[in-house]
């Protein structure tokens, strides 16, 4: 994948690697220094739109909005720089990622498992986009679980 991701090679499934993939270009086209969760997050609505859109209309909020909520906040913030590193808050991300794929019978990591880790931390962006929303990250957790069940 083009960074310091070797220990997760084996930890990750299709649709993880998808989003991660997405997520690294994200960064290496806007010039950012460090893949975060928020490089995530714009990916998972780009790679798994379907999903994303589902979970967003489940919460009944506009994606277009959301999204552009966490385009501005990439935007803002501070990643410049040469290569692309993983980030502190990105290997916290992977590792709640993998202990969700884990808690579920898996032992990779999918995008959907991505997608909960991202609302997990709770000082995170996407948390604070959240309650921005007036939601709380519980709300979007199960709207996550409840559009990926059976998988």
């Amino acid at each position: 994948m083009g960074f310091d991701m070797e220990i997760y090679t084996d930890k990750i499934g299709e649709s993880g690697r998808r989003v991660i993939r997405k997520a690294y270009d994200e960064a290496r086209v806007r010039g950012h220094n460090q893949l975060a969760p928020e490089h995530i997050f714009v990916s998972i609505a780009e790679v798994e739109n379907g999903l994303f859109n589902e979970v967003m209309q489940r919460l009944k909020v506009d994606p277009v909005f959301v999204q552009q909520e966490f385009e501005a906040r990439l935007s803002e913030g501070d990643y410049t720089g040469r290569g692309v590193k993983i980030s502190e808050s990105m290997r916290a991300l992977l590792s709640a990622g993998l202990k969700r794929a884990r808690c579920r019978g898996r032992s990779q990591i999918e995008s959907s498992d991505l997608f909960v880790a991202i609302f997990e931390e709770p000082n995170s962006i996407a948390v604070q986009v959240i309650k921005g929303l007036g939601l709380g990250k519980e709300d979007v957790i199960e709207k996550i679980e409840d559009a990926t069940k059976g998988e």
